[in-house]
């Protein structure tokens, strides 16, 4: 699943690494949960746009990572992945001022994706992979038309609800929510906080 930098063409080439991390100073000989290795920067057909694509094993679900970018990459890419020769030491890791959120739940939602502007009503969404199943049973979902990990929101943000298995459903997750209030027309973001409102461990996205 690959992720687009946007990054200005003269600055940026393919010797140039991404990574996620917890912290961007955090070493390259630590490995996931706290960070993953170096991923290639690759072109695209836009200058400007360059394709990362990640290492997601081991990460933990329902988390954000920071994007850290090594401008000149390391000695070990340079040289088993480009054939360079890089000291991999004029510009250390640094913040790009983006996360990324491990999803515990999928972008594809079942049909019946529409909210309704009525009280007591499911909203449905699919896993995307087995270890969703590892989701704690405090985990909690919401509706949000700002982004989830605010804690102040100027629009509509709908009362956090206990996300559980569909009754008979392997990959179906549903939650309860309240839409009386809305106005129709407006998209909304499904957010999900993996440990639940009473944790600060994992922030909801």
């Amino acid at each position: 699943q690959p992720v687009v930098l946007e990054c200005v063409a003269e600055e940026c080439s393919e010797v140039a690494t991404a990574f996620l991390a917890t912290g961007c100073d955090i070493p390259l000989s630590k490995s996931a949960p706290v960070r993953t290795a170096g991923a290639s920067f690759k072109a695209t057909s836009n200058a400007g746009l360059w394709r990362v694509t990640f290492d997601y094993v081991g990460l933990t679900m329902g988390a954000h990572y920071r994007i850290c970018v090594d401008m000149d990459g390391s000695p070990e890419h340079a040289s088993t992945m480009l054939n360079l020769t890089s000291s991999g030491l004029e510009f250390p890791a640094g913040e790009t001022g983006l996360t990324l959120f491990i999803a515990p739940l999928g972008p594809e939602l079942p049909s019946s994706s529409t909210i309704r502007a009525i009280s007591k009503q499911y909203v449905l969404a699919r896993c995307i992979a087995l270890p969703c199943r590892s989701l704690s049973s405090k985990a909690s979902a919401f509706l949000s038309r700002g982004r989830c990990e605010q804690t102040r929101n100027t629009g509509f943000q709908s009362a956090r609800s206990v996300l559980e298995l569909w009754p008979g459903q392997m990959y179906i997750w549903r939650f309860l929510t309240d839409g009386s209030s809305l106005a129709a027309g407006y998209t909304l973001r499904l957010c999900i906080d993996a440990d639940g409102p009473m944790s600060t461990t994992l922030q909801a996205g």
